[in-house]
């Protein structure tokens, strides 16, 4: 099958993403590549629907929503 794309935002500071932070075998951490500029009412909104949803990825459990969001616009600025 094919994966969605998908991605996350981090409401608040989370140093298990940064470089040497996990737990892993790469210990690579994950990058930053954006930030919310507008619509962080929308993003509180989502934040606070019901995560239930499934996933193969142990460390994402009970973070997947529910019910997915679909993004119908993003801007580059």
């Amino acid at each position: 099958g094919c994966a969605l794309p998908e991605f996350f935002i981090c409401l608040g500071d989370f140093p298990q993403l940064d470089v040497g932070g996990r737990k892993q075998p790469d210990d690579r951490g994950f990058p930053a590549f954006g930030m919310v500029v507008l619509g962080i009412d929308v993003v509180t909104r989502i934040s606070e629907s019901e995560t239930g949803g499934s996933t193969p990825i142990e460390m994402l459990e009970g973070e997947i929503l529910t019910r997915p969001v679909t993004i119908s616009k993003a801007d580059r600025k």
